[in-house]
């Protein structure tokens, strides 16, 4: 939430993302529609009528991710999640997958602390600290880079961009 948070975003904004999070988190059944409201009121607080949205991005300003962008990752994850667990992913693309990742991840490795003075968002390529959370982060990022190669994140982007919100 205090990456998208635009520093005029009130304490009722920041609240009103911050239930939703956390009834997402409880329920395992996430909002998406109402979540993305919250989250762009929250990144553009100074929205008028008839003007058109100018929506914040975190990360480096060659590459923002907004917050469509990090919903569709979200709804991407949900969907390959429920694949794995009804054994619909093959093992050769797990491997196949991993061969990638690790060649991927490797060069992000090299490339993050150039990366951190460029971004937006202080601590947004920051490695994480403690050997738990550095876990969590290498199977975000193997997630992501299997709903990727499966082709889940771009059937949800469309389904985003042509206005059937996965969300």
């Amino acid at each position: 939430m205090e990456q998208f948070a635009h520093p005029s975003a009130t304490y009722q904004q920041r609240r009103t993302v911050q239930l939703l999070i956390e009834e997402g988190e409880r329920t395992r059944i996430p909002d998406w529609e109402k979540l993305h409201s919250a989250l762009t009121a929250l990144c553009s607080p100074w929205r008028t009528a008839g003007v058109p949205l100018l929506e914040r991005g975190i990360g480096r300003p060659d590459m923002p991710l907004t917050v469509t962008d990090s919903i569709v990752l979200k709804v991407a994850a949900q969907r390959l999640t429920a694949r794995l667990r009804a054994e619909q992913v093959r093992e050769e693309d797990l491997l196949e997958v991993r061969r990638v990742h690790r060649a991927d991840w490797a060069q992000y490795e090299a490339a993050r602390s150039r990366q951190q003075p460029e971004g937006t968002t202080p601590g947004f390529f920051a490695a994480p600290e403690g050997m738990e959370a550095r876990a969590r982060e290498q199977v975000h990022a193997y997630t992501g880079t299997l709903a990727g190669m499966l082709g889940i994140i771009a059937e949800v982007a469309t389904e985003a961009r042509v206005g059937r919100h996965p969300f």
